[in-house]
C-alpha cells in the first residue's frame, strides 16, 4: 500500500456569527485562537484509491460530500473509499443547515479549496506504507446524560458512567515519516469561559502536541461515535491543551504495543439506510410549541412544519448511508450524525476496529439508542427540531444497525 499525508489551513475571514455557540450569545465571532485545517490521508493499493479526510468544523452536509465526492472521482479515487468527517468543535463554523445559522459567505467554496489542496499534496507525499494498529484507553470522556453536561461536570477525576474509553491508532510506517489515524469518542466542547472565539478545541491540541512530541510524524484525528459523550473539563484554551496533551499521552501508551496487520486487499464500501422517522411524535411536539415555544427560533420550526403538513410534504423515512473501509483486517466503519456510544460499542463488537461519527452527512443529527428513546431527554425530544423538521422513531437503532451489519458483510468493495 501507499499512503501520503496533506493538509491546508481553513481561511476565515473574520467576525462571523456563525457557530453553534452563537446562538446562545450575543455579538459577533472576532478572535481565532488557532487555526482550522483539511487533514488528509490519502492511499492506494492497486487499483482502489480513497481518502480519509478531516475537516476542522462542526458538521458536514451530504450534498458537500457528493460534490467532494463528484470532484475527486475525476482525479482517480473510487467513491467509495472517500469519507469526510468533522471533528465537532462547537468553536468551529458549519454550513448553513442548523436552524438559526445565517451563511457565511465564501465558506463552502474555502473548505473545498483546502481539501483539494491537502489532497494534491498528500497525492505528492504518497510513498510504501506499512500498517500497523493499537489501543489503550483514556478516562477523560463522561456520559452526559448519567453523569452531567458541562454546566455540571468541571472535574478531571469525576466518573464517567459508561463511555467508550478506547483509543485507537491507525499507523502508516513509512521511510520519510510516519502518519498516526486516531479514533476517539468525546464532544469537543472544552472552551466555554468564552464561546467567542474560534478555535480547534482539543482535537486541534492533540494533533500540535503528538506532532511536536515525535518529530517527523503526521497525525490526523476522526471523531468517534460521542452522542451521548463529553469531555469532563471545560474552561478556556489551556483546557483544551490540556486534554490533547492527557489524549497524546494515551496515544503514546497505544504506539508501544502495535500489532502488525495482514493483507493488504482493501474493501470499501457504501450501504444506504433509510432511517424511520416519528412523525405523531413530531406532530405532539409542534402542538406544544405552538402554544408554547421553549426558543425564540422554534417558531420559525412550527411554521416549516405547518407549511409541510399542509402541502403535505411528510416524509416516513430520511436518506443515510454507512460506509465501511476494510484496510487489510483493519475495518473502520463511518456513520451519519451523531451516534450514541453505545452503537459504537456494539459495532465493535462486529468486528470494526474504529467507529467513527459525524461522516459524510452531518444533517441526520443524533441517533440515539432505542433505551434512550425511553428515557427522553435533549437528544432524543428536542435537538432534531436544530438540525431538521422531524423526530427519529425508537426503531432508528436498530436501522442502523442492520445497515452496519450488511456492508460488514459485502466481501467486494
Amino acid at each position: 500500500m501507499k499512503a501520503g499525508f496533506g493538509r491546508e489551513e481553513i481561511r476565515l475571514n473574520l467576525p462571523i456569527s456563525h457557530i453553534w455557540s452563537r446562538l446562545e450569545e450575543d455579538g459577533l465571532v472576532r478572535e481565532q485562537l488557532d487555526p482550522l485545517f483539511a487533514h488528509v490521508i490519502a492511499w492506494r493499493e492497486k487499483d482502489i484509491k480513497g481518502t480519509f479526510i478531516t475537516l476542522d468544523v462542526l458538521a458536514i452536509p451530504y450534498s458537500f460530500t457528493k460534490e467532494v465526492r463528484r470532484e475527486l472521482k475525476d482525479k482517480g479515487f473510487n467513491s467509495h473509499a472517500i469519507s469526510i468527517t468533522a471533528t465537532h468543535s462547537h468553536t468551529t463554523p458549519t454550513f448553513r443547515w442548523f436552524r438559526g445559522c445565517p451563511k457565511i459567505k465564501g465558506l463552502r467554496e474555502e473548505i473545498k479549496r483546502a481539501i483539494l489542496k491537502a489532497i494534491e499534496e498528500a497525492e505528492e507525499d504518497m510513498e510504501e506504507a506499512e500498517l500497523y494498529w493499537g489501543k489503550s484507553e483514556c478516562d477523560i470522556n463522561v456520559n452526559r446524560r448519567q453523569i452531567g453536561r458541562v454546566s455540571e461536570v468541571n472535574d478531571i477525576h469525576a466518573p464517567s458512567g459508561d463511555v467508550d474509553k478506547e483509543v485507537v491508532v491507525l499507523k502508516f510506517k513509512r521511510k520519510k515519516g510516519d502518519i498516526l489515524l486516531i479514533n476517539y469518542s468525546a464532544h469537543p466542547i472544552t472552551i466555554t469561559k468564552n464561546p467567542l472565539v474560534v478555535s480547534a478545541d482539543y482535537p486541534g491540541k492533540l494533533v500540535e502536541y503528538l506532532e511536536r512530541q515525535i518529530k517527523g510524524t503526521r497525525v490526523q484525528f476522526l471523531q468517534g461515535a460521542c452522542g451521548n459523550q463529553n469531555v469532563k473539563i471545560h474552561g478556556d484554551q489551556s483546557t483544551s491543551e490540556l486534554v490533547g496533551k492527557i489524549l497524546g499521552e494515551k496515544v503514546k501508551d497505544a504506539l508501544k504495543d502495535l500489532q502488525k496487520i495482514s493483507g493488504s486487499k482493501v474493501k470499501a464500501s457504501i450501504e444506504r439506510i433509510k432511517l424511520p422517522l416519528d412523525i405523531q411524535g413530531t406532530l405532539k411536539d409542534l402542538e406544544r410549541e405552538g402554544k408554547k415555544p421553549s426558543h425564540p427560533l422554534m417558531k420559525e420550526w412550527v411554521e416549516e412544519v405547518k407549511e409541510k403538513v399542509e402541502r403535505k410534504e411528510v416524509p416516513q423515512f430520511r436518506e443515510a448511508e454507512v460506509q465501511k473501509i476494510s484496510l487489510g483486517e483493519f475495518t473502520i466503519v463511518f456513520l451519519p450524525g451523531e451516534p450514541f456510544m453505545e452503537i459504537g460499542k456494539k459495532i465493535k463488537e462486529m468486528g470494526a476496529k474504529m467507529v467513527v461519527g459525524y461522516t459524510n452527512i452531518g444533517e441526520a443529527g443524533y441517533i440515539p439508542t432505542q433505551e434512550a428513546f425511553k428515557e427522553g431527554g435533549y437528544e432524543v425530544d428536542n435537538s432534531y427540531r436544530w438540525y431538521d423538521t422531524w423526530k427519529y422513531s425508537p426503531d432508528v437503532e436498530k436501522v442502523l444497525l442492520e445497515g452496519v451489519k450488511r456492508v460488514m458483510e459485502v466481501k467486494n468493495g
